[in-house]
């Protein structure tokens, strides 16, 4: 079961592109060191119009975000999929969440969430303040079905759809193979692979009944299958940009 600890650090975000049009995805916020960040897929910001805000989701209408890049990853110089904003205020309760793959072992029950093709779940219409007024992610289910050994690359036995990208990966921490409380994200959800199959498209012409009269294959056009897997990078890079540059908002001191 999802708890509230991770569901409630999970935005649906809108990014304003170069040329006035805008793109959906996933985001969600970490605290490290009593500060406050925002979590994304690199590629999520390419194309991103940065004299324009980002907008979250909240009450069922987009709402102006501040937020400063701190690092994201150059997809041209590395495969890993991560970037990191700062925000100038709270967006997100302080719910303890620790970004870290600690424990994550091969074959460990793991998660994620966010918003397929711009999808918002419509589970809390009814309830209009709760989750303070941010939709509820859809859920995926997964396991981890390979890595590169550091966890810097994962394979999930998952599929993943477009608006996932951003999306947090996290797991229960077992305590002698019970579950327990404690939950870590581990990765940020980055794309598929897509399977090394390729068909070509056909063009068909239809009669009036709606049978095939005539089918050619296209000889420049295929398309390109769903692998079934999903590719996620490790929350140590994120969390490597933060230490680099610690400026995520302050998380006031409670008494």
């Amino acid at each position: 079961m999802i708890v509230s600890q991770i569901y409630t650090r999970v935005l649906h975000i809108r990014v304003p592109l170069k040329g006035n049009s805008y793109s959906t995805a996933t985001a969600f916020t970490i605290d490290v060191d009593k500060r406050h960040y925002l979590i994304t897929a690199s590629h999520v910001l390419d194309n991103w119009e940065a004299t324009k805000n980002i907008q979250v989701m909240q009450f069922k209408k987009w709402r102006d975000v501040n937020l400063t890049l701190i690092k994201r990853t150059d997809l041209q110089l590395s495969e890993i999929d991560i970037a990191v904003l700062a925000p100038d205020q709270q967006l997100t309760p302080h719910l303890y969440l620790s970004p870290t793959c600690q424990d994550l072992a091969y074959g460990n029950e793991l998660y994620f969430l966010g918003f397929p093709y711009g999808w918002d779940n419509k589970m809390i219409d009814s309830q209009p303040g709760f989750n303070n007024g941010f939709p509820m992610p859809f859920i995926r289910r997964a396991i981890l079905s390979a890595s590169d050994g550091k966890m810097e690359k994962m394979y999930l036995d998952s599929q993943n759809n477009q608006g996932f990208s951003g999306s947090p990966v996290v797991f229960n921490y077992l305590n002698k193979g019970r579950p327990t409380n404690i939950w870590n994200v581990c990765g940020v959800v980055s794309g598929y692979p897509p399977a090394p199959i390729k068909e070509p498209i056909y063009k068909r012409e239809f009669d009036k009944q709606g049978n095939i009269i005539n089918e050619n294959e296209s000889k420049e056009y295929f398309s390109i299958y769903n692998s079934g897997f999903t590719i996620a990078f490790g929350i140590k890079t994120a969390v490597d940009f933060i230490k680099a540059n610690p400026i995520g908002w302050q998380i006031p001191k409670t008494k």
